[in-house]
């Protein structure tokens, strides 16, 4: 990516800055990384972890962190490079190579003991180079050469500290001799250049048709085809002057130069001066000692001070006005070729152009424009300077008066095919132009509000805003001298809040930013409304304080302390292109941020000590979903109560491994990102204990305490600073279950699950067994209840049955007994009747009469009826008898039949009749036998007998 800033301010009139202007540069002190402070080498591994030699040894930083590495003896690192992953490097009569171990810190292997001893004597080794499978150590005369595991020495002509390869050409060189050229292999000779016989070679750099050569007291020279040339006449007694020390070609051809007094300067290949850092501007010190261009096109320095980097990527060349001699930076406009005016809170500062590299102009101060400067415009290539007392147009000649007031604000408005000055204090002020010049018109009368924002819609009417109290719409009269319509629109006519509202114009329409977003004028409501479409796409710059316009469809954004330079499609508001100013320094005006066009690719961003120059053609490249970082995971560990210490492991070489650690122990990752830009963050998630993503941050340390078991991924993504989001990267890890949950401890709950099954069939089987019989013998027993039960009911039935038949026989015996007794009743009315013939006297009758007497006296003294009863009596009382004679053996057979006629319920008469005797007979009897059973008077008899017979 080519910023080539100071030709086109060449171009544009701004070299004025050639001197001070240049990229933003972040310091690494000895503070910082707590080592030492000379930094000898630089290299880079394929990770992206940065490695420096300096005086304590060997400085690792991974974007994150920075990790110190003492060499054994202690020796300073002269020389660093990095293949596979190992740090080669060069000391005082030592070499070797620093690899990661398990833990993810470096250790250092010697591979030059036998060398060091009886070759390399009181040396160091200042360059190494390592190519293929090949590393090449070079000391004095010698160039240790490792391969395989194999080392060689080869005796080089050149005797200097510096070893140079280019593609198969290696180049040497010694001091009164010269340059030494191997081309295709070192086996072969040289070919020797003179021309340096008494020049000290510093660097070597190829390009795509010769090289360049630095030399630390003559300049820099080019060579193609055998032709020795100086590379920049104009420049080459500064060379001389500051002493060039190392060199680098970047892929846009811009050479990086270092120097032992004036820090890095950078030219292009045709040796044109693009821009110089050094102590006075950014660096740390004016040595430069090493210079490396890392993967992402980065630039590091080191120096006899500390580390520098510089993001050569970055749209932005920064002036830094740090003695602040010009105070805050208000604005900037362009007046002509090599001159433009700065305003400020001190003044007005004139700057003008010089190609002196040590000779530049410095920023004249234009006397009488003390005072507080907010605003200057080119109008018609007049300079207009908005005083806090008085306006001004600032020319050659310096100042001139046109206001006898101050403003805050100016724009062009064209009226009825005129043009006019519109600005605003407390007030509005109109300026025209007359004899080419602008001068005072009027002010308006009728509208007296403050003002700090003006702009014209396309009807001509102008809004206005201060600020802190809503905005107003004015019309002017057809003089401009007068106010002849104004309105105030506030919370009442849709604006969420009055204060901190301004008037903005974007793609020629009037917007109004609010602390809830943007809202515009509906002209057929005439209404105030939420510019809905515009702050859903602008996301926070939704709540944007401050536009700045820089072409038609371009526009500055600024909001949340940073600013956005947002691009829209042609004749609309949908965004096209949205790019944050990362790694700004954080010193921009509160309430007074401002950005100014300075050319057609060009922007100006104002700050309180200096400004910002920024390239557009830098931005909008590839607009990209997501952010091409990658993270590399360096080390995971863990430790718990049984390993207080724990153990590590390269996550480098175990990243494609899952690694097992005991139950609940404290796991801990560390990891890095290959960018260097403090404008990244991490987004972190541990999948299977986490649900979400975490916050961004900085932290790419993380440790996570007593961990059930179970399988774990832990991802991590980069974040830049408007939210794009790189790939996922993860780290998988499994925590393994504690000892009753191991695998053994399965196997034993499986034998003892099967035993336990087979125990459990058994004691169901038992069990089962048992309830069979107990339920058989409940069956059985049921049964049996049931088989008694059923008997009872059929005894019961047999009894009734029974006690039927026995009714059955009661009722007929007592039937029989009834026929027996009605039969003797008849009879004895008849016997009476004949009786009573007879005593009448009638003879002739006498002997029938006494046949029938006879006949009746035989019928009634009949044996058979009597005897009948007497069978069906006994039977149908046999139980009773024989129960009232245990129960009570004194009773007499009368008394049985008594107890017989009274449980048959009869009555005296009836057993009177039966028994042939008299009613008083059977009394006596009845009472004898209640003496003989022993009952009361007040008992009833026959109940008694009743109930005897029914518990028998």
């Amino acid at each position: 990516m080519k910023i080539k800033v100071l030709i086109i301010f060449l171009i544009n009139s701004l070299n004025v800055f050639s001197v001070e202007l240049y990229p933003i540069i972040k310091n690494y002190s000895p503070r910082d990384y707590n080592s030492g402070n000379q930094i000898w080498s630089i290299t880079q591994d394929s990770t992206g972890r940065m490695y420096f030699g300096h005086n304590s040894g060997l400085l690792m930083y991974d974007g994150i962190r920075w990790e110190n590495y003492e060499h054994p003896e202690k020796n300073i690192i002269r020389s660093v490079e990095c293949a596979d992953l190992k740090i080669y490097a060069g000391s005082y009569e030592s070499f070797g190579y620093w690899s990661h171990t398990n833990t993810g810190a470096l250790k250092y292997k010697e591979l030059g003991n036998h060398y060091a001893k009886n070759i390399i004597r009181n040396v160091d080794v200042w360059d190494v180079i390592a190519f293929n499978d090949t590393v090449l150590f070079k000391a004095a005369d010698q160039l240790i050469y490792c391969c395989d595991n194999k080392i060689d020495v080869i005796h080089i002509k050149g005797n200097s500290h510096y070893f140079f390869k280019s593609g198969t050409t290696y180049y040497t060189y010694t001091y009164g001799e010269g340059l030494y050229v191997y081309r295709n292999g070192l086996n072969n000779e040289p070919e020797l250049f003179n021309f340096f016989k008494d020049k000290i070679i510093s660097s070597i750099q190829p390009t795509v048709d010769g090289v360049i050569i630095s030399t630390i007291s003559s300049g820099i020279f080019v060579v193609k085809n055998g032709v020795t040339t100086i590379f920049s006449n104009k420049y080459n007694d500064f060379f001389i002057k500051n002493q060039v020390t190392k060199m680098v070609l970047t892929d846009n051809g811009e050479l990086m130069v270092g120097t032992r007094l004036n820090g890095l300067v950078v030219f292009d290949l045709n040796g044109n001066f693009l821009w110089n850092v050094n102590k006075q501007n950014g660096l740390q010190n004016n040595t430069v000692l090493s210079l490396y261009i890392d993967y992402e096109k980065n630039l590091w320095i080191g120096t006899e001070e500390g580390i520098d980097y510089i993001n050569l990527k970055k749209p932005f060349r920064i002036f830094n006005d740090l003695g602040c001699r010009l105070g805050t930076i208000f604005t900037i406009a362009k007046a002509k070729k090599n001159l433009q005016y700065l305003g400020t809170n001190h003044g007005i500062f004139e700057l003008r152009s010089s190609d002196n590299i040590e000779d530049y102009e410095e920023p004249q101060f234009i006397e009488g424009s003390q005072g507080f400067v907010l605003q200057i415009k080119n109008f018609d290539d007049q300079i207009i300077a908005c005083h806090n007392e008085e306006t001004y147009l600032v020319g050659d000649g310096g100042l001139k008066r046109i206001f006898a007031e101050g403003i805050n604000c100016i724009q062009k408005y064209s009226f009825k095919g005129k043009d006019y000055l519109i600005a605003g204090n407390q007030g509005l002020v109109i300026f025209k132009k007359e004899l080419g010049e602008w001068i005072l018109k009027n002010r308006v009368e009728g509208f007296y509000e403050p003002i700090r924002f003006i702009e014209i819609d396309e009807f001509g009417n102008i809004w206005t805003s201060g600020g802190h109290k809503g905005i107003y719409q004015v019309r002017l009269d057809d003089k401009l001298e007068k106010c002849e319509f104004q309105k105030f629109y506030g919370v009442a006519d849709g604006f969420p809040n009055e204060n901190d509202v301004n008037v903005f114009k974007i793609r020629n329409h009037i917007v109004f930013n609010t602390q809830k977003g943007f809202y515009y004028f509906n002209m057929r409501l005439g209404r105030i409304e939420p510019f809905e479409r515009l702050n859903l796409q602008l996301g926070t710059y939704k709540n944007a304080s401050q536009v700045f316009q820089f072409d038609l469809n371009t526009y500055w954004f600024y909001g949340n302390n940073k600013y956005s330079l947002i691009e829209f499609y042609p004749n609309s508001f949908y965004i096209k292109n949205k790019s944050e100013s990362y790694g700004v320094p954080s010193r921009m005006l509160n309430g007074y941020e401002n950005v100014v066009k300075i050319s057609p690719t060009e922007s100006v961003i104002c700050m309180t000590s200096g400004f910002l120059i920024h390239n557009i053609k830098s931005e909008f490249i590839n607009e990209q979903d997501t952010l091409d970082k990658t993270v590399y995971f360096n080390k995971i560990s863990f430790s718990n109560r049984n390993s207080l210490n724990g153990k590590a492991y390269n996550a480098t070489e175990n990243f494609h491994s899952k690694l097992e650690f005991p139950f609940k122990s404290n796991v801990s990752l560390d990891f890095y990102c290959n960018s260097f830009d403090s404008d990244i963050n991490f987004i972190t998630t541990l999948e299977g204990l986490d649900s979400e993503w975490s916050k961004p941050s900085r932290k790419a340390d993380y440790e996570f305490q007593r961990l059930p078991h179970g399988d774990y991924s832990f991802k991590v993504k980069v974040v830049s600073k408007d939210n794009v989001q790189s790939s996922e990267f993860s780290y998988s890890f499994r925590i393994e279950p504690p000892w009753y949950a191991s695998r053994l401890a399965y196997f034993i709950y499986f034998i003892g699950g099967v035993a336990m099954l087979v125990l459990f069939r058994y004691l169901f089987l038992f069990r089962l067994k048992k309830k069979e019989r107990i339920l058989k013998e409940a069956n059985d027993k049921r049964l049996e209840e049931e088989r008694l039960e059923n008997e009872k009911i059929l005894m019961r039935m047999r009894n009734e049955k029974l006690r039927s038949e026995v009714e059955l026989k009661n009722k007929e015996l007592v039937k029989t007994t009834m026929s027996v007794i009605e039969n003797n009743e008849v009879l004895d009315q008849i016997k009476n009747e004949i009786e009573k013939n007879i005593r009448g006297g009638l003879s002739n009758a006498k002997e029938l009469n006494n046949k029938i007497l006879k006949i009746i006296n035989q019928t009634k003294s009949d044996g058979n009826y009597w005897d009948k009863f007497k069978y069906h009596f006994n039977k149908r009382n046999e139980n009773l008898f024989k129960a009232l004679k245990v129960q009570f053996p004194d009773l007499s057979s009368n008394d049985l039949y008594m107890c017989a006629y009274l449980q048959l319920n009869l009555s005296t008469k009836d057993i009177a009749t039966l028994e042939n005797i008299s009613i008083k007979g059977v009394e006596v009897r009845r009472y004898r036998l209640r003496k003989k059973l022993k009952i009361d008077s007040d008992v009833n008899l026959s109940s008694y007998i009743m109930e005897i017979s029914q518990n028998i």
